[in-house]
Formats: structure tokens, sequence, C-alpha cells
């Protein structure tokens, strides 16, 4: 009973883990593309210390990028190596590439958390950028 639990609650964590890696992914993708667009903006032209918030938001996000997709490629590769594993008869320790099972999901979660954390300082400094840049601008126009 208590193994049926385990493998029940260890099939919801992962399916929890692959819906979090593709939002944060996909997000960090979408605000990286929306950093890149305002460049086009006639009216946006960071200076300062807000040139440099907006090159580290950028900075941020690609590493929450480059961050998520590592994630997904050595849950792909800790798969397949669990996959051999249940056909393997011997006991002999499985690797793949050089990592085992135990690597491959440390590495994994190491990345989701490198993602998470990139994802919130991105989103945090590009909120801060285009505050400036343009709640300046609307509330000059309410004064007015």
């Amino acid at each position: 009973m208590t193994n049926e639990r385990f493998v029940r609650w260890q099939g919801q964590t992962i399916s929890q883990l692959s819906t979090a890696l593709a939002l944060f992914s996909g997000l960090s993708v979408a605000g990286l593309g929306f950093l890149f667009s305002l460049v086009h903006e006639t009216s946006f032209k960071p200076t300062g210390v807000v040139a440099a918030l907006y090159l580290l938001a950028i900075l941020s996000l690609f590493i929450g990028t480059i961050a998520g997709s590592t994630a997904v490629v050595t849950r792909l590769l800790d798969f397949r190596l669990t996959a051999k594993k249940t056909i393997n008869t011997s006991y002999e320790p499985l690797t793949l590439f050089g990592a085992n099972a135990t690597t491959l999901g440390k590495a994994t979660w190491v990345s989701f958390w490198v993602l998470l954390i990139s994802f919130t300082i991105g989103i945090l400094l590009s909120s801060l950028v285009i505050g400036s840049i343009y709640l300046s601008d609307i509330f000059c126009s309410i004064g007015t």
C-alpha cells in the first residue's frame, strides 16, 4: 500500500514539474520576445540606470530560457535512462553520457530553480523598466 501511494505521488510530482517547466519556459521566451519588440518602439528610449536594468532583464530571461531548455533535456535523458533500467536485468549501474539517473534528476531540479529565479528577476526588472518609461508619460498626461 505504501509503495502504491509513493508511485502515485511520484507520478503527480513528475506531472506538475512538466507543467511548471512548460509554463515558465514559455513565459521566459515570451518575455524575451516582448523586450526585444520594445526596441522598435519610438517612445522606448531607456538611458542610464533604466538601460542597465533593461539589459539585465534581457539577460535574466535569456538565462531562464537556457535553464528551462536544460531542464527539459535532462528530464528526457533521465526518462530514457530509467526506461533502460527497467529493461536491464543485470545489476550493473546504468549511465547515459557519463551521468546516472540521480545526477540527471538533480540537474533537472537545479535547472528548474534557476529558471524560476531568473524568470522572476527578469519580470521584476522588466516591470521596473516599463513602469519608469511609460508610467511617467501617463502621469504627465493626467496632470495636463
